[in-house]
C-alpha cells in the first residue's frame, strides 16, 4: 500500500505571528519548502492539508477553527490514499531515521514517550475517516486524543526520536534552529 505523506498547515500560527508555513528558513526557502524536500525523500504522493501550497495536491478542512484533527479528517475522507503519514508544516527537525519505523507500521502507528502520546508524526489508516467524524462531532479536537482512540501501534521513542518531533512555534525557536544550524 502506498503511503501518501499529508503536511498540515492550517494552524492559526498565533504565538509564530504569522503563518509557519511560510516562515523564511535562509534567503528563499520557506519552512514549508523544507517539509516538502523532506515529505518527497519519503513518498512520490505529497498533499498539504488545511491550506493550499504551491501546486501540490491538497484537501480543505470540512469543518472551521476544528484544530488539526479537522485536517485529518478531511484526509482520511479524501480518498487520496487509504493510509497517511502525517507530519506538521514546522517540523523541520524530523529525519528519516526517527520516523522509519512508523512508515514500516502496516496499520496505524503513532509514537510514544514516557506515557506521552506523540501527535505528530504518525500514521492514519483512512478505515478511521468515519471515528474522526464522530470524534469531532462529539467535541474532540485533539490529535493526540484522537490517535488514544483508534487501534494505533504505539512506537516507543528514544530521547533522540522525540527531540526531532519538536516543531517551531514562536520566533524565538525560529531563531534558534538557525543557529543549530549555522544560518543565523
Amino acid at each position: 500500500m502506498t503511503l501518501c505523506v499529508a503536511i498540515l498547515l492550517g494552524g492559526k500560527s498565533s504565538r509564530m505571528g504569522e503563518p509557519k508555513h511560510l516562515i523564511k528558513m535562509g534567503e528563499s526557502q520557506t519552512l514549508m519548502d523544507v517539509m516538502i524536500s523532506f515529505a518527497s525523500t519519503l513518498s512520490e504522493r505529497i498533499v498539504t492539508a488545511g491550506g493550499q501550497y504551491s501546486s501540490l495536491p491538497s484537501v480543505s478542512d470540512r469543518r472551521h477553527d476544528a484544530g488539526p484533527l479537522a485536517g485529518v479528517e478531511a484526509l482520511l475522507h479524501s480518498g487520496m490514499s487509504q493510509r497517511y503519514l502525517m507530519l506538521g508544516c514546522d517540523m523541520p527537525n524530523l529525519n528519516s531515521q526517527s520516523i522509519q519505523q512508523l512508515i514500516d507500521a502496516t496499520h496505524s502507528a503513532s509514537f510514544v514517550r514516557e506515557g506521552r502520546v506523540y501527535g505528530l508524526p504518525c500514521v492514519i489508516d483512512s478505515t478511521y475517516a468515519d471515528l474522526c467524524t464522530t470524534c469531532l462531532d462529539e467535541g474532540m479536537r485533539s490529535l493526540k486524543d484522537f490517535l488514544t482512540e483508534i487501534d494505533a501501534v504505539r512506537i516507543p521513542a528514544t530521547s533522540e526520536i522525540a527531540e526531532s518531533f519538536s516543531s517551531l512555534n514562536t520566533p524565538s525557536d525560529v531563531h534558534n534552529f538557525a543557529l543549530k544550524r549555522g544560518r543565523a
